[in-house]
């Protein structure tokens, strides 16, 4: 570095170091020059040798970042690059075909000299210097024109080669460097190459470097020099060695000149060229080096990749075998530009699909094909190199992310093995051909050393392109070698047909003369095949010659066909013998469509006349016995067709057609054949095929009773058994089928019916069931809670907290009484009974019990019949009744509607309700509630019933439930008919009291009660510990003594032990071991005058029926109060 001037005026020595290293500088530039010099001699000689590759000198003319120009002997211009138009700011069509003279008017003169001296001599014109003015350019611009002979390969001059280098930057350079020394530094600074200055004891400390290391390598000039040895750690390790050996001669006062690699900050690896020369002093004496750094990375990708084109280019050219073309194209990128490479082909069934694979590691390699084998990539999907074939835009993806490159995994198999893969980074390029994709290269890289960016991905598109054209190529010359050979197997084919063929054939040309004739047609007319080449047909055989003749005519002329023409003759040929030919003729024309000739084909059919003749015998004959078929068939009560093997119903029975509501038809798809039909068991509809006349007929599948349902001709619906069996010829082919078809509607009613009535039956019981256990629970709470309410002063706090449980246990008892209603085992009180006034009664509550938006009106039947029934049990129905329908409509405006009718009701109209197939014929009440709410579908109509069904978000489905379980224990019927968004109505009958048998349960009367008698001892027999701790508290607290059994036979035990001082027993009737009913049975064997009162969680009217001979009085239904229990026992104990 310059150290800044003192105030004082430098002194000579200081001038005169000056002045050298301007003077050594200028060398330095005049050596670089002289060194351009070469080089351009050097390019012009290499641009020569690559005449013989036009892809090359294409590649390199339009890349070059030179300009260059051709022109021919008149000094026109033949070519020009895209980097010479821009230079001199003209368009090529302004240059192609005019002289410069033409183009430019002063320097063209002396430039058109140079291009003549050329041609006359041969010799090149070399560095020219020219300047000039550019259009849209203010600035003077400078250029080294060069001029060489092009010559074909015989030495023949052909034109005159212009290349033109921008050396504006250069001479703009010389002129800075001829300004003073003091501007030095600042040129420095700001030139667009590194500029550097070492120490010349120690060439590899740098005492000097300008900012504009920091752009090329990252890092800053302090950095660079703050440690001495900082260049030569960022060599490249594989150049350090090299480099030294090259130092050294730099001492010989030569500028040294060097292209090696450097290391970037980021790990890039980047290519420069440095020139250095040692700056000595007017003696002579070395003071430092001064060196020049030049970034020339894209040179020296450039230069790579020309070379790798150009080597991929001889070796795709080298070869048009098909599968030979693939396998090369994958192995020229391994390992020159990635670390495996794929290439992907269109198969044209929606996928693509890798043809060939290369890889550095065999494992990776079989792991791509594995990929590609089990899990193709589909045309359609979302990888994003399925895009790439799609659109025909190529793919950078620097850091790979394989499950968007290659689509989402389809399942944990492809999962694993794409994560197998070892892919860092990633790009494909289309392979392009005349604007379509055959496919697409795929390249990666599987380390971190390298990430994909857009040069290597222009080079990838660039081979792509080539090896895209060496495919289609591959692909025309396999295509054209198949179908040479496909003609010669045609002509083979063609020769062997007519060689062995049975009919006879032959082709005549334009002049209806024979060119080739197979031995049939020879022997048919008597005549060698050799008689018959080169003559008419006239000619050949006179005898057919009028016959035939006027169907060739209009053949060579016309080239329409004429087909399937019977003759008859006495003499076809020389043989004499009559018959009955077919003889077919064709036109025959060239692939151009220009007429050729006719084809003739000739058989023998004298011998199918015949049988022909027989056949219309035997078709008159089947006819009878197809007639005698359709009588026994019409007797059948069972609907039959027959089919024959294309579908078509040949044979339908009258019970068929009856069935179908007319003839059905299997020759086209259901809905355009009228028919319909669904599997009974899931519901899915019946597609042609799958009918079982059709699975006879395509498959020879026997079908025995399936059952369906169909839509008839008039649109009603059945359920039949369909069964179809095949019937086959002689030679085991299917001929035709036949199909039974039985009406099974009115016998699946009736199973369904019955069905139902077990469900609601098994249902019933599960109620009970239920509701027995629950009784068990609740006699407890109950019991317990009125136990300890009754030991507590008014006044105590505890009472407002057991208050409550005791009113949600009484609750609970009532959801029971529910249940037991649902079952048929509710506990009933039977009266002669007037609907209108119970509804009357109810009129208020049933008002409040909706909302006032709702309408609510009677219409009683005032001559309405009285009903023997439970007032209590109707209560409960009218109330659920007019309460859902209130739910139904909402909040809005609505109508309900509470009637009442009477009816006789017939078996048949009894069919169409609940429970109506078993009630009798006779005379009803009829309830009906109707309202105008929401509706219901048909799916939640048949479900409203079952219990804990509900469509409500509160509510515990049990309503509806005890409806149906009251109106079956009063042997009544229930109807409902809803639609969506039309309302419900629920209709019920009940017999009227002059008809009615009663419930199944006859009537019961509350017991009188007595004066108790002595109190005494009380045997308190049940499983359940609590009841049994339960009932002794009661007892005791109503002065009994109080024994305790926990089962049957402890019970009985004690009351053999004690049955002289017992005044009643309490007896559970469901216990293990020993039942309640055998431990009664028991009990009144030892001591009859004992009372027994049964306990049990289900109704008095269910216990009396288990126990023959037990009055109801005789029961305490759980759960039960102490004032109960003191009631029953006093009944039973009453004198």
């Amino acid at each position: 570095m310059t150290e800044p001037p003192s105030s004082s005026s430098p002194d000579r020595s200081e001038i005169h170091e000056l002045r050298a290293q301007i003077t050594q500088l200028q060398q330095a530039i005049a050596e670089r020059d002289r060194r351009i010099d070469q080089l351009e001699r050097d390019l012009a000689a290499a641009r020569r040798a690559a005449t013989e590759s036009q892809v090359v000198l294409d590649t390199l003319l339009d890349r070059a970042p030179i300009g260059f120009a051709m022109y021919d002997h008149e000094l026109r211009c033949v070519r020009a690059n895209a980097a010479l138009v821009q230079m001199i700011g003209l368009r090529v069509e302004e240059l192609l075909g005019r002289t410069l003279s033409e183009v430019f008017s002063e320097p063209a003169r002396a430039i058109e000299d140079h291009m003549r001296s050329v041609l006359v001599t041969g010799n090149p014109i070399v560095n020219v210097e020219l300047s000039g003015m550019v259009p849209g350019s203010p600035n003077l611009r400078h250029w080294l024109v060069s001029y060489y002979p092009v010559s074909d390969v015989d030495g023949s001059i052909l034109g005159v080669g212009a290349i033109m280098m921008d050396d504006t930057t250069r001479v703009e350079m010389e002129a800075a460097l001829r300004e003073s020394e003091a501007r030095f530094r600042g040129l420095v600074e700001h030139l667009p190459i590194v500029v550097y200055k070492a120490e010349i004891a120690d060439l590899n400390r740098t005492s000097y470097i300008n900012p504009q290391i920091e752009a090329l390598l990252g890092y800053t000039a302090e950095e660079w020099l703050a440690d001495p040895t900082f260049w030569l750690s960022r060599v490249h390790p594989d150049d350090i060695e090299r480099l030294l050996r090259e130092q050294e001669l730099v001492y010989d006062g030569a500028p040294l000149p060097s292209d090696h690699r450097m290391i970037a900050r980021d790990g890039r690896v980047v290519w420069v060229h440095d020139e250095s020369v040692i700056i000595r002093d007017e003696q002579g004496q070395p003071l430092y080096l001064l060196g020049f750094t030049q970034d020339i990375t894209a040179r020296k990708r450039a230069e790579d990749a020309q070379r790798f084109l150009a080597e991929a280019s001889g070796i795709l050219a080298s070869s048009l075998d098909y599968d030979a073309t693939l396998a090369r194209i994958a192995q020229l990128a391994v390992p020159r530009l990635a670390d495996g490479c794929a290439v992907y082909l269109d198969q044209g069934d929606g996928t693509m699909r890798i043809v060939a694979v290369a890889h550095v590691d065999p494992e990776q390699e079989a792991l791509v094909r594995e990929l590609d084998r089990r899990y193709p990539i589909g045309r359609r999907s979302l990888a994003q190199i399925a895009a790439v074939l799609r659109n025909g835009k190529s793919l950078l993806a620097p850091a790979a992310a394989l499950s968007t490159i290659l689509g989402e995994p389809q399942d944990e198999q492809h999962r694993e093995l794409i994560q197998r893969l070892r892919v860092s980074s990633m790009m494909c390029a289309p392979l392009m051909v005349g604007g379509r994709a055959l496919g697409a290269l795929a390249f990666a890289l599987a380390g971190t050393h390298h990430t994909y960016g857009p040069e290597d991905l222009a080079l990838a598109e660039e081979l792509a392109r080539r090896a895209a054209v060496a495919i289609d190529n591959a692909r025309l010359y396999r295509d054209t070698q198949a179908a040479l050979r496909q003609r010669d197997e045609s002509l083979l084919l063609l020769d062997a047909l007519l060689a062995h063929a049975p009919i006879g054939m032959g082709f005549l040309d334009r002049s209806a003369r024979y060119r080739r004739v197979n031995p049939a047609l020879a022997a048919m007319n008597g005549l060698a095949i050799a008689d018959h080449l080169g003559r008419t047909v006239h000619e050949v055989t006179p005898a057919l010659a009028q016959i035939v003749e006027p169907l060739l005519g209009p053949e060579p002329a016309s080239g329409r066909a004429v087909v399937s023409r019977e003759i008859s003759s006495g003499a076809a040929g020389s043989s004499g013998e009559p018959g009955t030919w077919l003889v077919t003729s064709f036109a025959v024309q060239l692939p151009s469509g220009e007429p050729w000739g006719v084809g003739i084909a000739a058989t023998d059919i004298t011998q199918r006349k015949e049988l022909e003749r027989e056949l219309r015998e035997a078709q008159l004959q089947s006819e009878l016995e197809r007639r005698r078929l359709r009588t026994v068939l019409d007797l059948l009560p069972v609907g039959v067709v027959i089919a024959d093997v294309n579908g078509k119903l040949v044979q339908v029975n009258a019970a068929m057609r009856e069935l179908w509501g007319g003839e059905p038809s299997f020759e086209m798809d259901e809905e355009s054949a009228g028919l319909r039909g669904w599997w009974a068991a899931s519901g899915e509809p019946l597609a042609t095929q799958q009918w079982a006349l059709m699975r006879a007929l395509e498959h020879g599948e026997t079908s025995l009773n399936e059952e369906i349902v169909i839509q008839t001709r008039d649109g009603r619906r059945r359920r039949i058994l369909s069964s179809a069996v095949p019937m086959r010829d002689e030679a085991g082919q299917i001929a035709s089928a036949v199909m039974v078809n039985i009406d099974i509607t009115e016998r699946t009613a009736l199973e369904q019916k019955l069905q139902q009535a077990q469900r609601l039956e098994s249902l019933g019981v599960l109620a009970g069931g239920i509701a027995h256990d629950f009784n068990n629970l609740l006699a407890v709470i109950i019991g317990n809670a009125e136990l300890v309410l009754a030991d507590l002063s008014a006044d105590d706090p505890a009472r407002e907290s057991l208050i409550p449980l005791l009113t949600a246990a009484r609750r609970a008892a009532e959801l029971t009484r529910q249940m037991l209603a649902y079952s048929g085992r509710g506990r009933y009180v039977i009266e002669r009974l007037n609907l209108n006034a119970l509804i009357g009664e109810l009129a208020t509550l049933l008002r409040s019990s909706v909302s006032r938006a709702v309408t609510m009106r009677t219409e009683l039947d005032l001559e309405l019949p009285p009903v023997e029934a439970d007032a209590t049990q109707l209560r409960q129905v009218v109330m659920n009744l007019v309460i859902n329908a209130g739910e139904a409509i909402g909040e809005g405006p609505g109508t309900i509607v509470i009637s009442t009718s009477s009816r006789w009701m017939t078996a048949e109209a009894l069919a169409d309700y609940r429970f109506g197939s078993e009630r009798p014929p006779g005379h009803y009440a009829v309830l009906t509630v109707t309202d105008t709410g929401c509706g219901m579908d048909a799916q939640t109509s048949e479900r409203i019933f079952d219990p804990f069904y509900t469509t409500k978000f509160t509510g515990r489905g049990l309503g509806l439930a005890a409806v149906l379980g009251i109106v079956r224990a009063h042997r009544g019927a229930l109807r409902v008919d809803s639609a969506v968004g039309r309302g419900t109505t629920f209709t019920i009958l009940l017999p009227a009291s002059d008809d009615a048998p009663g419930p199944d349960h006859g009537a019961r009367k509350e017991p009188l009660a007595v004066p108790a008698r002595r109190r005494g001892t009380v045997l308190v027999v049940d499983d359940e510990h609590d009841v049994c701790v339960l009932a002794q508290r009661q007892l005791e607290r109503l002065g009994y003594t109080v024994l305790v059994a926990p089962d049957g036979a402890a019970a009985v035990q004690l009351f053999r032990a004690h049955a002289g001082e017992l005044r009643a027993v309490l007896l559970d009737l469901t216990m293990p071991g020993l039942s309640g009913a055998s431990a009664l049975q028991q009990m009144r064997a030892i001591a009859p005058h004992v009372p027994v009162v049964v306990m049990s969680g289900h109704s008095a009217d269910d216990v009396v029926r288990q126990i023959p001979g037990l009055g109801a009085e005789h029961v305490l239904q759980k759960p039960f109060s102490s004032q109960d229990l003191d009631r029953v026992l006093r009944a039973v104990t009453a004198e």
